[in-house]
């Protein structure tokens, strides 16, 4: 697999070194160990813990063996831009930044896709807003 690929994450058990489909969860060894119940896997058949759905096998499969997509970060020239389009000011809110220089004034505010990136939104500069932390943080209320 390659690096650019993405990455691979393994199970949260200490000292386990197996990969897993998400950070934070544990592989199938380590999961049979728990007390509970025991079933096969619809796929393979497989024993795997009552509460899994499938192995951890089929999980990664189903994720072309990797865990976490690569997303390279926003060029600095398209970060620059897109503060010096809406004057340092959160566009929902109005808040202005404040100071003399760049890293003075971005304080305090986050560059926000306006499509999400994990919906196929890009990072092009039409796609990029300023918001302030506050409204940053509290924009999936404005979905409900």
């Amino acid at each position: 697999m390659a690096e650019s690929d993405g990455i691979v994450v393994f199970c949260k058990t200490s000292g386990c070194t197996n990969p897993v489909a998400k950070q934070g969860r544990i592989c199938d060894p380590c999961y049979l160990k728990m007390p509970g119940g025991r079933r096969s896997c619809p796929i393979c058949q497989s024993i795997i813990h009552i509460k899994q759905k499938k192995c951890a096998k089929h999980m990664l499969d189903a994720k072309g063996g990797v865990t976490r997509r690569y997303r390279p970060s926003i060029p600095k020239s398209v970060r620059k831009a897109a503060y010096q389009r809406d004057s340092y000011t959160c566009v929902r809110c109005g808040l202005e930044g404040r100071g003399e220089t760049h890293e003075e004034k971005i304080k305090g505010f986050a560059i926000d896709h306006v499509i999400a990136h994990a919906t196929g939104g890009s990072s092009e500069l039409e796609n990029l807003q300023i918001l302030c932390r506050k409204c940053n943080s509290s924009k999936w209320l404005w979905h409900l």
